[in-house]
């Protein structure tokens, strides 16, 4: 199965029958799906995306700011899906989806950067189109600092 072919069978499984999106900047687009899966992603492979669920997000032509609830079942069934584009380890199969959901649970128990991802209820995330670094996950706190350091404009706001 490719895996266009694959993500639609996810985003089917996954989806209600209101489905959104909204085009953002720089290539990035929200996409809504119901439930916790709301999620900021990119039209370019191998950029930077933010899986559900994304609670809030403003942004202006080179910017984009996020606040996200991280959802465990959503991170697990995207990782899932990416390991499953290697098909000598991952067959198609029932097993071999099984085989990716094991897998996928492990990366983010064990992974720092997942789980700095799900050390707080709420992260905050900074999109810069110009840089190749996307300041994030951050706290509260942190994303004042950078909003700061930044010169981020007041006008693009999320809630608090």
């Amino acid at each position: 199965m490719n895996k266009l072919r694959l993500y639609t069978i996810l985003s089917l499984l996954f989806c209600s029958c209101s489905d959104t999106s909204e085009d953002l900047s720089g290539g990035f687009f929200y996409r809504d799906e119901g439930g916790d899966i709301k999620e900021i992603l990119n039209h370019n492979a191998g950029n930077m995306e933010i899986y559900g669920k994304v609670v809030d997000y403003a942004w202006n032509d080179s910017i984009i700011l996020v606040k996200q609830e991280p959802s465990i079942a959503d991170h697990k069934a995207f990782i899932a899906f990416y390991l499953r584009d290697d098909t000598v380890k991952y067959s198609t199969d029932s097993a071999g989806i099984a085989k990716s959901m094991h897998d996928a649970d492990s990366i983010l128990h064990n992974d720092l950067r997942y789980r700095k991802i799900f050390a707080r209820k709420v992260n905050y995330w900074i999109i810069l189109h110009n840089r190749a670094v996307v300041p994030g996950p951050l706290s509260y706190t942190e994303y004042l600092s950078q909003r700061q350091a930044l010169h981020i404009p007041q006008t693009l706001n999320l809630q608090e």
